[in-house]
């Protein structure tokens, strides 16, 4: 019996022409999506802006510990990028607890979006900034094939050690961007503590270790950035094959979303590689 992620990476890769009728795309606004995952109602916001003409891409926006989703849409200028580039915006509440039910829960509502927003397939970007930032690496990890790029501020990558996991990529490669405040007060930017929403402790990767294995899932050679970005901004970048890695550190940046990362991130999914769908 396949696998529900089996599934929905199968509805997710339809072509246009197999015989499923599309529904037309929405009006251009704010849709509230609902779904119930494991008897769990979940609710995501879908934006459509004016005036598409073709399918949009998607930007999936999602928040931080202790806010909704009108903390990306809004706050951090998401929705206004979108408005701006012709992209669908997508932007759920989630549970933080399970991350097996978080991933079936945002490739279900990926796909839904998709649809009702007249979508492509080939270019979704999911954003996260702190637990959201964790949550776009677990979905990159046993997802990367629904997506074109992800990108985190402020998040962990990964654990020291691997009793939560969904820590490494899983293929196929996909470009990732990764921005940390260098006093970041919530996720240490080296190897430290943080508390999870369990109440437990533990030790945090050191950032570099960390995104190593995204780097390798491509063969990513360190190179220089084409367009450099200004100082104080500490970066490294590696390349390969279309696909990239940025890490940016930001020496005096702690927890909280930098709006100047915001157009950053934006640029860079601009870049990512199409997804090939079936």
């Amino acid at each position: 019996m396949p696998t529900r992620r089996a599934v929905l990476l199968g509805l997710a890769s339809l072509p246009a022409g197999c015989g499923l009728s599309a529904p037309p795309r929405q009006a251009p606004g704010h849709h509230v999506l609902s779904d119930r995952i494991h008897g769990k109602k979940r609710q995501s916001t879908l934006i459509v802006p004016e005036e598409l003409s073709g399918p949009a891409p998607l930007l999936v926006g999602l928040h931080d510990a202790g806010h909704g989703p009108e903390a990306m849409h809004r706050d951090a200028g998401w929705e206004a990028v979108c408005a701006k580039r012709g992209w669908l915006g997508l932007f759920p509440v989630y549970e933080k607890a399970d991350d097996k039910d978080d991933n079936a829960y945002l490739a279900n509502v990926l796909a839904r979006a998709l649809a009702m927003g007249g979508g492509d397939r080939q270019r979704v970007y999911v954003v996260g900034h702190g637990t959201g930032g964790r949550r776009a690496y677990a979905l990159g990890s046993t997802h990367s094939g629904l997506l074109s790029g992800i990108a985190a501020v402020g998040s962990v990558v990964r654990f020291a050690t691997h009793d939560l996991g969904f820590q490494d990529p899983d293929g196929p490669a996909l470009s990732v961007l990764h921005w940390h405040g260098g006093r970041d007060e919530v996720v240490p930017v080296a190897s430290g503590e943080v508390t999870g929403g369990d109440h437990k402790t533990r030790l945090v990767a050191p950032l570099d270790e960390a995104l190593a294995p995204w780097v390798a899932e491509f063969q990513g050679v360190e190179s220089p950035i084409k367009e450099p970005l200004p100082a104080p901004l500490q970066v490294r970048h590696w390349a390969a094959g279309g696909y990239e890695m940025l890490r940016v550190v930001e020496p005096e940046a702690g927890h909280a979303w930098p709006a100047h990362a915001t157009g950053v991130i934006a640029g860079f999914f601009a870049r990512c590689p199409p997804r090939t769908v079936g």
